[in-house]
């Protein structure tokens, strides 16, 4: 879908969300806020819009019982909750963070979140990691066995999406990425590091971290892997993203987790595939 730009040139995380947004999202943003959104900036402002926020969610979004969605995208909604969450931080002191399916512990360093919540890349990375995974698999271990099989060209993509699953996982799925880690697991995700790699202190430290379980692992594991994707792609402007991905990657997994654990969670396995399914 193509939408014609007035005005100045527009950053790209801005104009990248009429790339993704459908005509019935539109006239949904618009018949909320009453006003064009097909202007990019307008758009985002709508994203981040109360009243949006409630048509799409319901009103208020915690009423005891079932969850009942607006005709809408998957993308809108992802887009919806991370705006809601960036504006909800903002004058929070401490977030819940789940770390099993009964139990929660409270995190006092919220301005890390804050801080990608306020970055316009940030946001739109996040939303479209959300929405990259509503159809396929997100298995790392079958994904870790496919890098050996690929030419040495193609490894930049699949070190990327290795990255997103363990930044997905980490932070849709918490509940799954609290288990154990098979010894035969561990080996094939060791094996995605680089041979000199793998006797050295990093991966020393990933076989520790794996005693925290799949969180721990992919926390290790999860930047390292987007940035030996950053390494291997071609341009610079494919490896800046992904530099900053693995920088901000904990934050990132927390960020995902309350926009889950909020405002997705009723809905969870409808819009994702279960770890380890197709």
């Amino acid at each position: 879908m193509s939408h014609a730009l007035e005005g100045g040139s527009m950053p790209a995380s801005t104009t990248r969300y009429l790339e993704h947004l459908t005509d019935e999202d539109l006239a949904l943003l618009a018949a909320t806020v009453g006003d064009e959104v097909r202007d990019p900036l307008s758009v985002e402002r709508a994203l981040a819009d109360p009243r949006v926020f409630h048509a799409v969610f319901g009103s208020p979004f915690d009423e005891p019982g079932s969850v009942t969605l607006a005709p809408a995208s998957p993308f809108l909604v992802f887009a919806v909750a991370v705006h809601r969450a960036a504006t909800d931080l903002k004058t929070e002191a401490y977030i819940e963070e789940r770390i099993s399916a009964h139990q929660r512990l409270p995190v006092f360093d919220v301005a890390p979140l804050r801080a990608l919540g306020d970055d316009p890349e940030s946001r739109l990375f996040m939303i479209e990691l959300l929405g990259s995974f509503t159809r396929g698999s997100v298995d790392p271990i079958e994904l870790a066995r496919f890098l050996e099989l690929v030419p040495a060209s193609e490894r930049a993509g699949v070190y990327r999406r290795l990255g997103d699953v363990a930044l997905f996982l980490s932070g849709v799925f918490p509940d799954h990425t609290a288990r154990r880690v098979h010894p035969v697991e561990l080996g094939r995700m060791l094996r995605t590091l680089p041979p000199v790699e793998r006797d050295d202190p990093l991966a020393q430290g990933i076989e520790s971290s794996a005693d925290q379980g799949l969180t721990g692992l992919l926390s290790i594991l999860g930047p390292r892997w987007y940035r030996l994707a950053a390494e291997q792609v071609p341009y610079r402007s494919f490896a800046e993203p992904l530099h900053r991905a693995a920088d901000t990657f904990e934050p990132a997994r927390r960020f995902l987790a309350v926009v889950t654990d909020r405002y997705l969670f009723p809905l969870r396995t409808g819009w994702f595939p279960e770890p380890g399914t197709n």
